[in-house]
């Protein structure tokens, strides 16, 4: 896979993310971001398997990174 690839599976994990934000309840929308969250860092081991020179942290930041301060509120 390339760069790109990867790109483009952060950004829909990070799109999948700022949905499940949106959820009714706290509850729901914290058990959908750990799902999430999981999926992103299960994808990123294997993305490191197949290619030495990925960056995890990087993949996991663009995943990640949404405001969550609203769940505090809700």
């Amino acid at each position: 896979m390339s760069r790109k690839d990867y790109i483009k599976f952060a950004q829909l994990l990070k799109a999948e993310v700022e949905k499940q934000l949106d959820a009714d309840t706290k509850e729901e929308a914290l058990y959908g971001y750990d799902l999430l969250e999981s999926l992103a860092y299960g994808m990123a081991d294997i993305f490191k398997a197949d290619n030495p020179n990925f960056n995890r942290s990087k993949f996991m930041d663009v995943c990640m990174d949404v405001d969550t301060s609203e769940l505090i509120d809700k």
